[in-house]
């Protein structure tokens, strides 16, 4: 054991050297640096193999017994420390395998099942979002979506062109084909859907709806959609007639307005919310179904009018063509008969003032997996893939909506002064404390080589240089010397710029 005057000795040196260290300035400590590496290289080249190894095993026992003293939460903060450093600088861009797991993750609420990553709110937000189970479809529909049936293989390759042959609105949007196998439905442009009169006028071919209550419905369906099986197509016509609530409810109203020459000018309504119950008195049903009703007397007051807004109103020939409201409950049914064959209603605005279920919440229950339950949707294939693309336009079309009326809601001062591309404000608080060469080392404000790490390099030419939005980085920006450095002109020209 040293000696007390030894010990005392020793922490006045080492109080001094740091005492000194603490003034030195930055030249001077590179200076003192740089001098003890090289008499430390010195040292080291002097040494024979003997004594490098025996100096190797001092330190590798010193590090041993320093690191079977630490705690567990010591050795933690260690290794945190020196992970960063063991990183490689360049962006490793490789797409690596995801492995999803098995869907076995089931909603207490609605029995949907999920994957394990899913947020557990995704399918009826903790049983907040109730609606009633789907119907199985018509049992030739259902053969023909499961592969039961001897066509099942030519319908479920052409399942859009057997609904568009047999729906009852036209659908406005323009699909966007790639060269290739297209595995995804893209469309583009805005989306909505129209419907016509009842009957064509003299001289016109019926098209859509028209087409249900024509003589030769077949032969008319087969001269607009070309390549389709046509027995086939005259069972799932059948099949419509039969068990489509609109398709009835529309010939119905159709063969009344026909036969009756003092409903000749009436019209034909689809309620926009809920089937109805307790009309106004020029307002009235069909005894044979529920679907629509027939206005004789347009009233004129104020809540008329607000409720018209939203009505589908039908002629029985003229009027052209009326874009029937994505939030109308039919909004769904009269363009994918074969995903409703039954007509059931859509999403409408009713829904979320009366149990508070929004658009997405009720697009996200409808298409979820459940245990014991046929969902007709999901072997749909690509007018499954329209429907979810439809219904996504939707979405987006209604946020658009609520900010274009809650304008006052939005206060514009909130957002005052932000301008320029997404970032992150980050403040990070370190283990250990680094020096300016340590984060250096990886931590990089420098456009990466565009030859050694290309991509790399155009992700941050595209995403990490502000500018102005109307040039592009060529001409808002130039390197110099090797230096990335930006035009003056720039602070003249971004708006609002007071200097």
């Amino acid at each position: 054991m040293p000696k007390r005057g030894n010990i005392s000795r020793s922490t006045r040196a080492a109080s001094a050297a740091k005492k000194r260290r603490a003034s030195e300035t930055p030249e001077e400590r590179q200076h003192r640096l740089e001098a003890q590496r090289q008499r430390t290289a010195e040292s080291r080249e002097a040494e024979d193999e003997t004594v490098h190894q025996h100096r190797l095993e001092a330190q590798r026992q010193r590090q041993n017994q320093i690191r079977a003293a630490e705690s567990a939460d010591d050795r933690d903060r260690r290794l945190n420390a020196q992970a960063g450093w063991r990183r490689d600088r360049l962006l490793e861009l490789a797409h690596q395998p995801h492995v999803l797991g098995r869907m076995d993750r089931q909603c207490p609420h609605c029995s949907a099942l999920r994957w394990k990553d899913e947020p557990a709110s995704i399918c009826c937000h903790a049983g907040k979002t109730v609606l009633e189970p789907r119907r199985d479809p018509p049992d030739v529909l259902k053969r023909l979506l499961t592969g039961q049936h001897p066509d099942s293989s030519q319908f479920l390759k052409d399942i859009r062109k057997y609904n568009g042959a047999l729906h009852m609105t036209s659908l406005g949007a323009k699909q966007r084909e790639q060269p290739g196998w297209n595995p995804s439905f893209i469309l583009h442009g805005q989306m909505h859907h129209r419907i016509g009169s009842l009957l064509p006028d003299p001289g016109n071919e019926a098209r859509f709806c028209q087409v249900f209550f024509v003589d030769q419905e077949l032969q008319t369906r087969l001269q607009w959609a070309t390549g389709l099986n046509g027995r086939l197509l005259e069972e799932l016509q059948a099949m419509l007639h039969a068990c489509n609530g609109y398709v009835c409810s529309l010939k119905s109203a159709v063969d009344l307005l026909r036969n009756d020459p003092q409903l000749q000018s009436a019209k034909v309504v689809i309620n926009p919310d809920a089937r109805p119950s307790g009309e106004h008195a020029r307002r009235f049903n069909l005894p044979e179904c529920s679907e629509v009703g027939i206005l004789t007397d347009l009233d004129d007051t104020e809540g008329a009018a607000q409720t018209r807004r939203r009505d589908v109103i039908l002629r029985l020939r003229g009027g052209g063509l009326q874009s029937i409201c994505d939030t109308h409950r039919s909004y769904d049914p009269l363009e994918y008969v074969l995903l409703f064959p039954f007509g059931e209603d859509g999403w409408s605005i009713g829904l979320k003032q009366d149990r508070g279920i929004t658009i997405m919440k009720y697009y996200a229950f409808m298409i979820q997996v459940r245990p014991g339950q046929f969902n007709s949707l999901h072997y749909g294939g690509r007018l499954f893939q329209q429907y979810l693309v439809d219904q996504a336009a939707k979405i987006e079309s209604e946020r658009l909506n609520y900010i274009r009326l809650h304008q006052k809601d939005l206060l514009s001062e909130r957002l005052r002064g932000l301008r320029g591309l997404p970032h992150v404000h980050a403040l990070l608080w370190l283990a250990v404390k680094l020096k300016p060469d340590q984060y250096d080392a990886i931590i990089s404000a420098e456009l990466p080589d565009p030859v050694a790490d290309a991509d790399l390099h155009k992700l941050v030419a595209e995403n990490l240089l502000h500018g102005w939005s109307q040039w592009n980085a060529a001409e808002s920006s130039r390197v110099v010397h090797g230096e990335w450095r930006m035009q003056q002109a720039l602070s003249e020209r971004v708006p609002g710029s007071e200097r």
